[in-house]
């Protein structure tokens, strides 16, 4: 791939959920416009976090549930519907531009679908481009819930008609901003449990339909994939599809004190709150 664009490529750790959401806003508010480059990003989870829509009311999430269980909640700088991390792998990539040079929203998710997918069938996993419709939900459970592996939309990411990756995205001024998880492993269905406004036992008709639409690399593959292994098999896919290649980059000091900066906006507060 010489003489391709260069693209920064941060692999972070296990980083607080306010971190995380701060960290991809830096990204595509000030970092990817000044500098030029794109960024590609992994991250995962220090604690169990749901991460609401940019738009989303708090009390879709029942606050008190979510103290008790030690779940953090955080706002995410994208749309999209209320999602639980834990026991998954994250990515941003954001790319800068403006105008005319901007690459559409809607282009950046098919090209990171398409890499996606060549991605997991190396992995053995079968990999599709679904479209809505393709899951049928069932059940008697209302489908107007307002979380993010309960719902199909066209062009995601699904394994046998299920949920395995998903996705949100955001135009800023001079850069495009998408950022989405990948289950690993766990329980699907387990952000139900926290659902407001619906009781216990319809919380758990909502997990089941959950765990039917949506599942996991290791219910997939059949085997337990680290997250090494799937960051192995992502970035020269998306270094194609994107027709870009990556260079290692690290934060330095200055941009972790402008992602700090930032935490305020997206903390919201469970973990800490006094009794």
């Amino acid at each position: 791939m010489t003489g391709v664009p260069a693209a920064m490529l941060i692999l972070d750790s296990t980083e607080s959920a306010w971190f995380n959401m701060a960290a991809d806003d830096y990204l595509a508010d000030q970092l990817a416009p000044v500098s030029g480059f794109t960024f590609i990003r992994f991250y995962q989870w220090a604690n169990p976090t749901v991460s609401l829509g940019c738009f989303q009311s708090e009390l879709v999430i029942d606050r008190q549930e979510c103290i008790d269980r030690k779940w953090e909640i955080v706002r995410r700088p994208t749309g999209g519907r209320a999602l639980l991390h834990w026991g998954d792998i994250s990515y941003s990539v954001t790319i800068p531009g403006e105008g005319d040079r901007l690459i559409a929203l809607k282009q950046i998710y098919s090209l990171v679908a398409n890499a996606f997918v060549t991605a997991f069938q190396q992995l053995g996993i079968p990999a599709d481009i679904g479209a809505p419709g393709s899951y049928r939900t069932g059940g008697t459970v209302s489908t107007g819930t307002r979380l993010c592996l309960d719902t199909h939309t066209r062009g995601e990411v699904t394994v046998n008609g299920q949920k395995i990756a998903a996705a949100a995205q955001k135009l800023y001024l001079k850069s495009a901003l998408q950022h989405g998880s990948v289950p690993l492993t766990g329980d699907t269905g387990a952000i139900a449990y926290v659902t407001a406004g619906i009781e216990n036992s319809r919380r758990e008709q909502l997990a089941q339909r959950i765990r039917r639409s949506a599942t996991t690399v290791e219910t997939a593959a059949n085997r337990l994939l680290s997250s090494q292994q799937l960051i192995t098999a992502f970035v020269p896919c998306l270094e194609q599809e994107l027709q870009l290649k990556t260079e290692p980059y690290r934060w330095q000091n200055a941009d972790l004190q402008e992602i700090s900066l930032r935490r305020e906006k997206f903390e919201i507060r469970t973990l800490s709150e006094p009794n």
